[in-house]
């Protein structure tokens, strides 16, 4: 079991598939949530979900934390899990990415060293979404939402992060499935059709 906190933000409007709440599609007949929650569970010591005022969840030995400003962004959602965390180090992921990687996890905690935060790089774009960061970027966070700066790539071009290689994810992960997003309901199509084995 990781020493750190799996963050699961599920705060989003999922505007591009008719406004539905995300983490509660379902793939193979269970929810994505609660997927999520099943499998962070056992490898995480604490699981936090970040989501907006009036979504509901109710999974055993998880913190639920709302949301201060579901409209600004992911920026607002990091601080809140952040902010929300007893751990040095917190893994962060959207509600909408199905297939957590554990190997791929585990490689990001061997990584950060005294970085503030560990991620890939693919195709010179950061995944922040699946991603590891220390519980020391709160007061950076905070200074942010307190400007109302919201756009995360920006937080990020601050951050001190130790990068991981497309070549390293395709080493535990050769179709990079831990990256699948789901944005439209083909992108759901996909999902279901092409699961990890």
């Amino acid at each position: 079991m990781f020493d750190a906190t799996a963050i699961i933000l599920s705060g989003g409007k999922g505007s591009r598939m008719g406004s539905v709440d995300k983490s509660r599609i379902k793939i193979d007949d269970t929810p994505i949530i609660e997927h999520l929650v099943e499998k962070l569970s056992k490898w995480f010591k604490a699981v936090i979900i970040v989501t907006c005022a009036g979504r509901t969840y109710d999974f055993p030995n998880v913190e639920v934390v709302i949301d201060a400003a579901p409209d600004f962004g992911p920026v607002m959602g990091l601080y809140c899990g952040i902010k929300a965390s007893a751990n040095e180090f917190n893994f962060v992921m959207a509600c909408d990415m199905p297939w957590p990687n554990e190997k791929i996890i585990a490689l990001l905690l061997s990584q950060i060293g005294d970085h503030q935060a560990a991620m890939a790089q693919i195709n010179g774009k950061y995944q922040p979404l699946m991603a590891l960061y220390r519980k020391e970027i709160e007061a950076s966070l905070l200074a942010r939402v307190s400007a109302r700066q919201h756009r995360l790539i920006d937080f990020l071009d601050q951050l001190d992060i130790a990068l991981i290689t497309e070549a390293e994810i395709k080493a535990i992960d050769p179709l990079m499935q831990v990256f699948t997003n789901l944005n439209t309901m083909a992108d759901l199509a996909t999902a279901r059709k092409h699961k990890p084995s």
